[in-house]
């Protein structure tokens, strides 16, 4: 806004004033029908207490926001809500209509018990699904932990740079499209050397599922 109006040579505020008055219309509008809706949160700063002049006294403001997107449509961003609980988004969703709701065939958010109630209750008709990114990150966390509790059970320690499983660390996390035929039979020869229960293998085979396409 400052770039904008140095360019125009108006005022700060002037420029702010336009950008409320055209959000205030954007936003007094009902989203379009949407078939797949993303939730997931962002955070603002740390909360904190804040001045209310409606209420006339100070409130405890959350610094986590609720985005609520149209993944598969042009809408984008459809609302940002304060708070990341279950009640934050049911109190959105309950603001749309009936058919609104009805239309949104998949929800897709990460790991969020709040979230999955949200969508179990605001709509019940819809399918939960989970962000690639989210269930990854989670294979990956998974392939390490196993990695780890083998290694100490094995050999009474952490891994080592001489360990098998250890030098291979990075690539058991690796997806499967990035290692050729040969790469990857070399590297489950090897876990099973080092681990002959294949907890680690499992693990694994595991992980190259959830990070299929």
């Amino acid at each position: 806004m400052a770039a904008v109006a140095t360019d125009y040579r108006c005022g700060w505020h002037t420029v702010h004033d336009h950008v409320i008055a055209v959000a205030d219309a954007a936003l007094e509008a009902e989203p379009a029908a949407v078939r797949v809706l993303g939730i997931d949160e962002t955070r603002r700063g740390k909360a904190k207490w804040e001045y209310d002049p409606v209420l006339g006294r100070r409130v405890w403001v959350d610094r986590w926001d609720t985005g609520l997107v149209d993944i598969t449509g042009n809408q984008g961003l459809l609302a940002q809500v304060n708070g990341r609980n279950s009640a934050t988004v049911i109190d959105w969703l309950e603001e749309r209509d009936a058919n609104w709701r009805a239309a949104v065939i998949h929800v897709a958010i990460d790991l969020s018990a709040a979230y999955a109630r949200a969508v179990r209750l605001g709509l019940p008709g819809a399918i939960v699904i989970v962000d690639r990114f989210h269930l990854v990150k989670k294979a990956n966390d998974m392939v390490d932990a196993v990695r780890r509790r083998v290694t100490f059970a094995q050999r009474g320690r952490r891994g080592r740079k001489t360990d098998v499983e250890w030098i291979n660390r990075r690539r058991l996390l690796r997806g499967a499209g990035r290692l050729t035929g040969a790469q990857r039979h070399t590297l489950f020869a090897k876990l099973l050397t080092a681990d002959p229960g294949e907890d680690i293998a499992a693990a694994w085979a595991f992980h190259i599922v959830a990070k299929s396409p």
